[in-house]
């Protein structure tokens, strides 16, 4: 299998559509940063291209977008040798699964949900868990050809059937004994049929149906068992049942009998129960109309007390409205009187009022003047303090921007200069010229030449780091070399140094070091003055943050006299008064005017006071009137009352209410004389009679359910004593003996097969012991071009796993003491032979996701040339976080 591309929505910390690809044929190479997605594609392209779309273990819920519900949907284009295909995957929410095959220019659907799962694992020789997310053993080959980031770095087991052992048929091809190995068949045949690989039975085998079968007949037995004790419990049953039945039968003749005479008798009670309802309902009519005639009488005489008290208190109501009238007309003569005054002194205050304010006006305006008089000169003095601020600002700005930190990088370079400076001097060559005569020498350099005059007899010294060529006059030149290589890291170190000071001082546009240092105090001073004449700027300033505030307070206060002037318009006399002379008015004016005001409001007070004593009058009139209104009214109702009352009784009210007490004594008789003949406690016969008649029908459901009971454990102990229960049971134990022989037979056969299988296997793996020469021999040569050493061997055992590397099999260091480097450099050289050996039958991708982190430069630049050699057979997949190790190398792939 090869990749085309891939396509993700809603995977790891993508919340929108990517795509990788399309993937050249050959060698790939996706870079990016740590964390952006990388390893998490192709992890949520293995989950599309192997695990079940119905899949929901924590493995699938891993790619959802972090915090979010998303469902992960990844599309993978791939090609084998069957063709180019397209699976499409969606997990969790609303699972689907479709796959797609190129043909005739466009992608055509030709499977969906599960059969496109079972699809895409026999295209790609993948296996499926029995429940749960695949693992990397289950993925085919691309198990073995994918270095997965971060996992450790050891070569997968070629145990499993599927996959391993076709790796190790391809890797070392064994040949057997022709016979031996149709044994070996036959016995892993057998032993499959039987027992499972971790040795349990196989199902469908001859172990597991006798276990099956053992199992039903002990489960068979199970209920027989079962089945006896129900017959013996039925049996029991049945006995009580019919006791329990003779006795309710007794019961029940004696109940009904003594019902009979219980109901006879409340027939008898029901009949004098209904005379005795009949009297006492005449009784109570009696009683009724007794109770009436009295209560009209008490009535009556009420009233006649109520009407002369209602004549009383008529007179009284009459007089007392009468009085509410004249008090009425007294207080409305005194409210127009104080009503009148009112005008008059509201004027007055009126007047005193638009005096006052005035007053505060003209003071106003004054005091505004004098605000504006004092901001305009304290704008003055801003404005001057301000330029001189600006003024040392701009000095400030025309030297350069040196700061301390700088300087002192400034002041390291040269003392670096300086030092390597002294170093080379100690280091290179020193010449000591001294002459007889007076002469000149030519001191020749790179750029110029440099005379100098030697005077006779004394010494001059020349110095150079390590040549030195003079032209010394009358004798010839003179060239000396030093091959110190002290000296030549020196002068190396001192140019790089001297450079980087020019650069330094470049760039601070600075002259030299001296000329940063007078920079830094310069501006230190200037800094200082600057902050001395801010912070005298600050009390001209004020309250106010900037001049243009104060400015434009200063303004605001000016436009401010000019409005109140024209608004207020002062005569010549109110401009000629004083400042104490409008103090003393106001002062006047506000003390008369609270008096005014007070005055004012005392007359207010008694207009309300006499309106409030109007309002009471008026009601108090109303009230009177409205009592006698009622006294009337009431009057007239009782003398209505009084003569309905006497009209009911023609003949008189006491006669009519003597024969009523006659009546009911009668009635009262009449009732005792009928509760005499009731027999005792008639009230309780309807009761006992339904308690009774209860009993009865309990009874009689009891008989009928203990008779159903019965009939029941009969009708089950005729069925069971049929069925032939214990010989049925001799029967099951004797199959219970015949399963027992049949499956540890079974168990024994499956075992002797697995061991002697096993053990031509181990005979296989004795042989295959002998081919991995050449193999080795591959592993070796390919390890060597990558390591640049050719002096070790690589070294495997019988299971096809690196067993070490070193001169000799015996003195070879094992695997796992290798460094991280060197076991992933081996690890690839495996996997390479593996991709070449199956790229025989179809094109295979080999992923490598930032597995030689811990390979050197030397190494690095021999695999990419192995890879590239490599990429003509393989489709090669490289994940890295580190672009520059990679440059130039295969097809770049982008997250887009």
């Amino acid at each position: 299998m090869i990749l085309r591309s891939i396509k993700l929505t809603y995977v790891g910390r993508f919340r929108s559509t990517v795509q990788l690809g399309p993937f050249a044929p050959g060698l790939n190479v996706l870079s990016a940063p740590n964390e952006s997605g990388k390893s998490t594609s192709l992890h949520a392209a293995a989950r599309a291209l192997f695990d079940r779309h119905t899949t929901k273990s924590e493995e699938l819920k891993a790619l959802q977008p972090a915090g979010t519900d998303l469902a992960p949907a990844i599309a993978v284009d791939f090609q084998t040798r069957a063709g180019r295909f397209l699976i499409e995957k969606t997990f969790l929410n609303s699972p689907r699964s479709t796959l797609s095959e190129w043909q005739s220019g466009s992608w055509q659907i030709i499977a969906d949900a599960d059969q496109a799962d079972q699809r895409v694992n026999a295209l790609l020789q993948s296996t499926l868990p029995g429940r749960g997310a695949t693992k990397p053993e289950h993925w085919g080959f691309l198990g073995f050809l994918w270095a997965r980031q971060g996992e450790p770095a050891a070569w997968p087991g070629l145990d499993d059937e599927a996959v391993g052992q076709r790796i190790r048929a391809r890797l070392a091809r064994v040949e057997l004994d022709p016979v031996i190995e149709k044994l070996r068949a036959r016995l892993a045949a057998s032993a499959d049929s039987i027992l499972t690989s971790v040795g349990r039975p196989k199902t469908g085998g001859p172990l597991a149906v006798a276990e099956a079968d053992l199992a039903e007949v002990e489960a068979q037995l199970t209920d027989l068992h079962k089945t006896r004790a129900t017959l013996e419990a039925t049996h029991q049953r049945y006995h009580q049942a019919e006791a329990a039945v003779a006795q309710l039968e007794k019961e029940l003749n004696e109940r009904t009998t003594s019902a009979n005479q219980l109901r006879e008798q409340a027939l008898a009670a029901e009949r004098l129960r209904g005379e005795l309802d009949a009297r006492r309902q005449a009784l109570a009519t009696a009683q009724e109309k007794l109770s009436t005639i009295a209560g009209d009488s008490d009535q009556l005489a009420a009233r006649r007390v109520s009407l002369a008290t209602t004549l009383k208190e008529l007179a009284a109501a009459e007089a007392a409205a009468l009085a509410a009238e004249q008090a009425l007309t007294q207080l409305r003569t005194r409210l127009d009187a104080a009503q009148a005054d009112l005008p008059k002194h509201e004027a007055q205050l009126n007047a005193l009022r638009s005096a006052h304010q005035r007053v505060q006006s003209l003071l106003k305006l004054r005091e505004a003047a004098a605000v504006a008089v004092t901001l305009a000169k304290q704008v003055t003095k801003a404005e001057a303090a301000t330029a001189e601020v600006a003024a040392l600002v701009a000095r400030r700005a025309k030297l350069p921007t040196l700061t301390t930190a700088k300087l002192n990088k400034l002041e390291g370079l040269a003392g670096s200069v300086h030092t390597l400076r002294t170093q080379l001097q100690a280091l290179g060559l020193t010449v000591e010229l001294t002459p007889e005569h007076k002469t000149t020498a030519e001191v020749l350099g790179e750029s110029a030449t440099h005379r100098e005059t030697l005077p006779a007899g004394k010494t001059t010294r020349v110095h150079r780091p390590q040549s030195l060529d003079l032209h010394l006059t009358g004798w010839g030149r003179i060239a000396i070399r030093s091959g110190a290589q002290d000296a030549q890291n020196a002068a190396a170190d001192l140019a790089k140094a001297e450079a980087d000071l020019r650069d330094a001082l470049q760039a601070a546009e600075i002259a030299s070091v001296e000329a940063a240092r007078e920079a830094v105090a310069a501006g230190k001073d200037l800094d200082a003055q600057i902050k001395i004449a801010t912070a005298a700027l600050k009390p001209h300033l004020g309250e106010h943050d900037s001049l243009d505030e104060l400015r434009e307070v200063a303004a605001t206060a000016a436009r401010r006299v000019e409005a109140l002037a024209a608004t207020l318009s002062p005569t010549a006399a109110e401009q000629a008064l004083s400042l104490t002379d409008l103090e003393i008015a106001e002062a006047s004016h506000g003390e008369a005017l609270p008096a005014a005001e007070k005055a004012f409001k005392a007359l207010n007070k008694q207009l309300d006071q006499l309106r409030a004593e109007e309002r009471s009058a008026v009601q108090a009139a109303q009230s009177a009137t409205k009592l006698a209104g009622e006294h009337r009214a009431r009057l007239g109702t009782l003398k209505s009352q009084i003569a309905d009352l006497t009209a009911r009784y023609p003949e008189g009210i006491e006669p009519a209410k003597t024969a009523a007490q006659l009546a009911f004594a009668q009635a009262e008789a009449r009732v005792i004389a009928t509760k005499a003949d009731l027999p005792p406690d008639f009230e309780k016969l309807p009761e006992r009679n339904k308690r009774a008649a209860a009993a009865l029908q309990q009874l009689t459901d009891a008989l009928r359910a203990g008779r159903t009971e019965r009939d029941q454990a009969k009708g089950i102990l005729e069925t069971l004593g049929g069925q032939g229960l214990y010989s049925r049971e001799t029967e099951l134990e004797e199959k219970k003996t015949e399963t027992l022989l049949r499956r540890d037979a079974a168990r024994t056969r499956g075992w002797c097969t697995r061991i002697a299988h096993d053990l031509i296997e181990h005979r296989k793996q004795a042989a295959t012991k002998a081919v991995l020469t050449p193999l080795e021999s591959r592993l070796t040569t390919a390890f060597a071009a990558l390591t640049g050493v050719t002096d070790r061997e690589v070294f495997l055992d019988e299971n096809l796993q690196i067993a070490g590397i070193g001169r000799t099999r015996d003195s070879a260091h094992a695997f796992e003491s290798l460094s991280q480097g060197a076991k992933e450099q081996l690890l690839l050289c495996l996997r390479l032979a593996v991709a070449q050996e199956l790229a025989t039958d179809e094109p295979q991708v080999l992923i490598l996701d930032d597995v030689l982190v811990n390979t050197d430069p030397f190494r690095q630049e021999r695999i990419l040339d192995v890879l590239g050699a490599q990429a003509e057979r393989l489709q090669i997949l490289i994940l890295t976080c580190h672009p520059d190790r990679y440059r130039g190398v295969g097809q770049p792939i982008a997250l887009m």
